[in-house]
């Protein structure tokens, strides 16, 4: 039997996975972040951090959005569609908000919890999601797949195009809305865009080369103000460009890889019980050095969250994790 698997967004979502996990391990030295403070100062992580900002929720959105495209191709009712969604995305939601978000928001007295009552804080906090935590990416891909789901798979690319400039014009005006307003008007360009880069494949692959200049160019104007619009229309089209080339580099012998494989098919789980972990690495040892940070945090914490994955998968419990 033919094995239709497609390597190349296997090894992505591993890639995607593991930009994410670092990003999580480390954002304990980046300034911006409010939650936990550290007077070890790295300026090498600080600006790793920044750069792993730019690029790592766009990459897993239009990695969701090229997935996406399978979903739409089947044969389900539009209605099975986002009853399916709803069991993948919101159903871990509402479990690991009780499980994890809001008794570690309460243990470690979070400003946005402390002092108010525990019914305020489900519907402030978690139904409206103004501090749900590393979950407001389910929330947000939701609300998100919602309105694509009526998109018709077979659309002219006439039609394509309109859309396509309508969520990026929605792109470069989201900082107008805000909170999930916000993410959704972010995020769409990037869900559909991946979702257009399964649509239409490239014919040839490109060489990882070429990726250099576009990340290098993202850097740079992301440590400098630019006028007003500019900076967002800047940062979309090379954000764009960084994706078309990702999407189409030949990774197909790495994503055969086990380990691999392993990581890609469970990175849902890793991503939903990671970040809540390194909360306790961050309240009692915020002082330590920062290669015990990536070691606790990267290394230890990040395979813990495979393991705990692996098991739950294969246990009467899957239903936690979206499976």
């Amino acid at each position: 039997m033919k094995n239709n698997k497609n390597y190349n967004i296997v090894f992505l979502r591993f890639l995607a996975i593991l930009i994410v996990v670092f990003g999580h391990s480390i954002i304990i030295y980046d300034p911006g972040w409010a939650y936990f403070t550290t007077s070890v100062k790295s300026n090498f992580l600080m600006n790793t951090k920044h750069i792993i900002n730019v690029i790592q929720m766009p990459l897993y959105f239009a990695i969701s959005g090229y997935v996406f495209y399978y979903t739409i191709s089947k044969k389900s009712s539009k209605l099975q569609l986002i009853i399916n969604k709803f069991k993948r995305l919101i159903i871990p939601y509402i479990v690991f908000s009780f499980i994890l978000v809001i008794p570690i928001r309460y243990i470690f007295k979070y400003e946005s919890y402390n002092g108010n009552s525990f019914i305020y804080n489900i519907w402030y906090n978690i139904i409206l999601g103004h501090d749900c935590g590393h979950l407001w990416f389910l929330l947000t891909l939701f609300l998100m797949m919602i309105p694509f789901i009526f998109i018709n798979k077979n659309s002219s690319k006439l039609v394509d195009i309109i859309i396509f400039f309508l969520v990026a014009t929605l792109n470069i005006i989201s900082y107008k809305f805000t909170q999930y307003a916000n993410y959704i008007t972010y995020y769409s360009v990037y869900f559909y865009f991946g979702l257009l880069l399964n649509k239409y494949p490239f014919k040839k692959k490109l060489n990882i080369i070429f990726i250099l200049i576009p990340l290098l160019m993202l850097v740079v104007f992301n440590h400098y103000t630019l006028a007003g619009y500019v900076l967002f229309v800047l940062k979309l089209l090379l954000l764009l460009f960084i994706l078309i080339i990702m999407f189409n580099i030949n990774f197909e012998n790495f994503g055969k890889i086990t380990i691999i494989n392993n990581i890609a098919n469970n990175s849902y789980g890793i991503y939903l019980f990671h970040s809540p972990s390194i909360v306790f690495m961050f309240y009692y040892f915020p002082k330590v050095h920062p290669l015990i940070t990536i070691l606790v945090n990267f290394f230890i914490l990040g395979f813990l969250s495979y393991i705990i994955t692996s098991l739950i998968k294969k246990s009467k419990i899957k239903f936690i994790i979206g499976e």
